[in-house]
């Protein structure tokens, strides 16, 4: 039962992929070839969206606290900047504006699904290194408000408007609903190294816990830890149970090169 359950999601989530790659059609250009020793830019544009009624899957969840996030220096990405400003050729490591995301149809059909809420739609440019050298760059929930200060070009109606019951505060202030790092790094091929912890007090085994009469405690705090080689240009999906990641990574021709 529980993996039927599983894929079940799974068979949903790739049939909504399926038809949006076609309409999507991204056209984007490689960029020009690179000096020798010269990193290659490239920009990342990152989706992360939870199902809007999370099947319980019955599995064993450690209890997790978004503090045993890896404790490496991390990159902190810029603001972006206003639309008004003519952005020209940006630094690495600054939120773009929704003006320059590649995924926008896709955001939009998440939306629209009314099956799905997207909880960040982000994106950014950088040069990249050998794994070895890489650096993990820090994503979170939080960044959308950053984003949604400056995107006065995107219409109203794109933003995600369904309730999110797991608006609540504590005492630290308003828990992210996903924290945690991306790694990008190049050698032969793209490397993307996701580390993200997932925050949903909804999500209980309830059911999976009262049907086998034991006791467990309340998990809230999911993580995600994945590997992944990539090919650019393509959208690429990393799936957990409870929410699932969209990532695409294209060529940038950066002035300095």
């Amino acid at each position: 039962m529980r993996h039927n359950k599983r894929m079940a999601i799974k068979t949903l989530t790739y049939t909504l992929f399926t038809g949006l790659l076609g309409i999507i059609a991204v056209s984007l250009v490689h960029a020009a070839p690179q000096a020798k020793d010269a990193p290659r830019w490239f920009q990342v544009e990152l989706i992360v969206f939870e199902p809007i009624q999370p099947v319980a899957t019955g599995e064993v969840w450690p209890v997790l606290k978004p503090d045993e996030q890896t404790g490496a220096e991390v990159i902190e990405l810029a603001p972006p900047l206003q639309p008004v400003v003519r952005q020209g050729n940006p630094r690495a490591f600054q939120l773009l504006n929704p003006a320059e995301f590649a995924m926008t149809d896709l955001d939009e059909k998440l939306l629209n699904s009314r099956q799905y809420r997207v909880l960040g739609h982000i994106a950014w440019r950088q040069p990249t290194v050998e794994r070895a050298e890489s650096r993990a760059v820090h994503v979170h929930a939080g960044l959308m408000q950053d984003i949604t200060q400056v995107q006065a070009s995107r219409p109203t109606q794109v933003l995600n408007t369904l309730p999110d019951p797991l608006e609540q505060a504590d005492s630290a202030g308003t828990k992210r609903r996903f924290d945690g790092t991306i790694t990008l790094s190049l050698s032969r091929y793209l490397h993307l190294e996701a580390d993200i912890t997932y925050y949903n007090p909804d999500v209980y085994l309830a059911e999976q816990i009262a049907q086998q009469n034991i006791d467990a405690p309340t998990i809230e705090y999911f993580r995600l830890q994945e590997s992944r080689r990539m090919r650019s240009t393509e959208i690429h999906y990393i799936d957990h149970p409870y929410f699932g990641i969209i990532a695409l990574i294209t060529p940038f021709e950066h002035e300095g090169q």
